[in-house]
């Protein structure tokens, strides 16, 4: 993947699909961050808009601050829980754990839901960390729209005191969790024939509980 901080709108470097797939992994990485109970469930019963009943759920796959096999969720949005169809399910809990505040949910087989799982299981963002994702294509020209995502290339990350090496996916992600905030270098391990497009963002400072996507564009050495 090409390093290339992003912010709410597409860089000069970036294809469309790149920072598609880069915002739903920061949009997945803040709402871990925003939510202290995160877990894939699957309603035993119908959960209406608005409704005053508490939902019970089976618990399929804790993911954060959840250990119970079933819960009571409370859920005050305007959509409902179809019963029998799984969710990755993000709330708060009360303080004696037994009903969840519903916030938001995804269907499970909802391509986004899909790669926030994915996300999750590589790279859970921990309460005062920094999380960093993104993905790394490669190109001839960042005018170019399709470029091919780069697979299996090694990213050495720094911080202070810290140094992690990670590996892109199959689909061009990577994504690192647990990095201490402060000065973050990324240093891709690139073959000779290539090169990132723009060496500046290579490096960024992060603060605790910061989200950092970056998109590596990669194009061939002149």
């Amino acid at each position: 993947m090409l390093a290339l901080v992003l912010t709410e709108t597409a860089a000069v470097s970036q294809s469309p699909a790149a920072y598609g797939v880069a915002m739903e992994l920061l949009d997945a990485c803040r709402r871990a961050h925003g939510h202290d109970v995160i877990f894939v469930g699957r309603p035993l019963a119908a959960g209406y808009p608005g409704g005053s009943s508490l939902i019970p759920t089976r618990v399929e796959t804790a993911l954060r601050g959840i250990s119970a096999k079933t819960v009571s969720v409370s859920w005050l949005g305007d959509s409902m829980l179809q019963p029998d169809e799984s969710y990755l399910m993000y709330g708060h809990s009360n303080p004696g754990g037994s009903i969840l505040e519903l916030q938001h949910y995804l269907p499970v087989k909802s391509d986004r839901a899909r790669k926030a799982l994915q996300f999750y299981a590589s790279a859970m963002p921990k309460p005062g960390y920094v999380t960093l994702l993104g993905v790394v294509e490669v190109g001839r020209h960042p005018d170019v729209e399709r470029s091919l995502p780069l697979t299996g290339l090694r990213i050495r990350l720094r911080s202070d005191g810290f140094a992690k090496d990670i590996f892109t996916e199959n689909n061009g992600t990577f994504s690192a969790a647990g990095t201490p905030p402060g000065r973050l270098e990324l240093t891709p391990f690139l073959p000779e024939s290539l090169k990132v497009f723009d060496i500046k963002t290579l490096t960024y400072t992060a603060d605790a509980d910061e989200c950092v996507p970056e998109v590596l564009f990669v194009v061939p050495r002149d």
